[in-house]
């Protein structure tokens, strides 16, 4: 019998180190939606998952109910392969015909330093019964592990054609200082310079400038297109970016946002600004206002326009929590005829000891009714084993690290050198590395969007981190 339960979430930057005990993962989730205006629902779908011993997801199987046969029915299913901690294969199913037919595969290839070399997408033949090639991205690294290339490939006729690359350079901090992006001239088949961004950064290791310029084939120079200046404060959260743009001979002013933070270095305030080139001043255009709980939980977004004398509200987005510091509602509101209307409501439900049981999410409102006319749902269910996890010890933490959230790389400020790791929220260590300088530069690319936990072995310190 499965326990409805909640994936564990980080919910809170406390200190951890490794133990055993039992570890919980999605393994059925149902999909509902609502007859409008009622409480009446009917299911859609359903999914499953499967997990090997390290608790890495091997298959999940989508299936769709038929109300004519009331009866479940096979859509679509993806294998996954791993060597180690690596995920090496990615297989897609379709059903047809009462069984399984392969469809698409990415096969990822890594190297020493558990850097992703490749991403090679294919795609199943069932007149040959073979996998076909369809296109691949490979990877390049430095002695840092910073990605120094991205190179894009097609297949076409029996052999690869490259498409685009891209290559990055970066300081003795590897702070990304330069990115090139060279394109496929198809009457020469040769790769033609076509973008550069140039990136300067202060003390603190911020970007403070990034330099946009385009390849002048006529001239063979790189010809000035756009930059972006960045100011931070003491606490390098960011004051103010300004946009310029080239004309001919020299730069001109073109947007800046201008950004407040409270006591607790919580953005309050950011104010968007548009450049007038007949009074040659800057004009208000728009602005967010955040607002925060005692926890330093975001509880409102508010979104204003500038119409030349006041601000006009536009949209409203608005979060509440529980004791627990779990979201358990969010909502978007457009301001219209003097009251906010509603545009989307999404509500998440937890148990007693704060885990997610379902999820509903709502749209399309009808205002004179008052009500919204779609309404979908999903519900978890949980299979939970016992492995190594993460224990909570509250310790001082000695380190900060930015950007966060991050896409690409962080960047960990700290004086404590040594082993530092890369925790999923199941518990599972993703990436070992060391601190040997005080702004160090990690590149973050392979790992899957979601929320992790930096941990400084030493010590147990630790922080979440955010990747998208």
């Amino acid at each position: 019998m499965r326990k409805l339960i909640l994936f564990a979430i980080f919910s809170s930057l406390t200190m951890c180190f490794a133990y055993t005990q039992d570890t919980c993962l999605v393994d059925t989730t149902y999909f509902y939606e609502f007859i409008p205006n009622t409480l009446n629902k009917k299911v859609k779908a359903r999914s499953f998952r499967t997990y090997n011993s390290s608790n890495d997801l091997t298959e999940s199987i989508y299936q769709n109910w038929n109300s004519g046969t009331n009866s479940w029915e096979n859509n679509y299913k993806t294998n996954v392969l791993y060597a180690g901690n690596n995920k090496t294969d990615e297989i897609s199913y379709i059903w047809s015909s009462g069984s399984w037919v392969k469809n698409r595969k990415t096969r990822y290839t890594f190297d020493a330093n558990n850097n992703r070399t490749e991403e090679l997408r294919q795609e199943w033949n069932a007149s040959t019964t073979s996998w076909e090639n369809i296109e691949k991205y490979n990877y390049d690294y430095d002695a840092n592990n910073n990605k120094t290339e991205k190179a894009y490939y097609f297949w076409d006729l029996g052999s690869w054609e490259i498409s685009w690359k891209t290559n990055y350079s970066y300081d003795a901090n590897n702070n990304q200082i330069e990115e090139t992006y060279f394109e496929l001239n198809t009457s020469t088949n040769s790769l033609e310079k076509k973008t550069k961004h140039t990136f300067l950064y202060d003390g603190n290791n911020n970007k403070e400038e990034d330099l946009k310029q385009i390849w002048d084939m006529g001239t063979s120079t790189w010809i000035n297109d756009s930059k972006k200046n960045t100011s931070y404060d003491s606490n390098n959260n960011q004051i103010t970016y300004v946009h310029k743009l080239w004309n001919v001979h020299s730069w001109k002013k073109n947007y800046k946002t201008i950004s407040s933070y409270d006591a607790m270095n919580n953005r309050i305030k950011i104010v968007g600004q548009n450049w007038n080139t007949t009074t040659n001043v800057w004009e208000d255009n728009a602005r967010n206002s955040f607002s925060y709980d005692g926890n330093n939980n975001l509880t409102e977004n508010l979104y204003e326009q500038w119409n030349g004398s006041s601000w006009i509200k536009k949209n409203k987005f608005t979060y509440t929590y529980d004791g627990n510091d779990n979201n358990i509602e969010y909502r978007k509101q457009d301001w219209s005829s003097g009251q906010w209307i509603n545009n989307v409501l999404e509500i998440y439900e937890y148990d007693s000891s704060g885990k997610k049981l379902a999820y509903d999410l709502y749209n399309n409102w009808n205002n004179t009714d008052q009500y919204f006319e779609n309404h979908n749902r999903e519900e978890y269910f949980y299979v939970c084993n016992a492995i190594s996890g993460l224990k909570k010890k509250h310790s001082k933490i000695n380190f900060n690290i930015y950007p966060n959230p991050t896409s690409k790389h962080i960047i960990i400020q700290s004086e404590n050198f040594g082993a530092y790791s890369i925790y999923e929220v199941s518990g599972k260590r993703v990436k070992s590395f060391s601190i040997n300088k005080s702004n160090q530069q990690i590149s973050i690319e392979a790992l899957n969007p979601g929320i992790y936990l930096l941990i400084e072995e030493a010590s147990g310190a630790s922080k979440k981190i955010i990747i998208r």
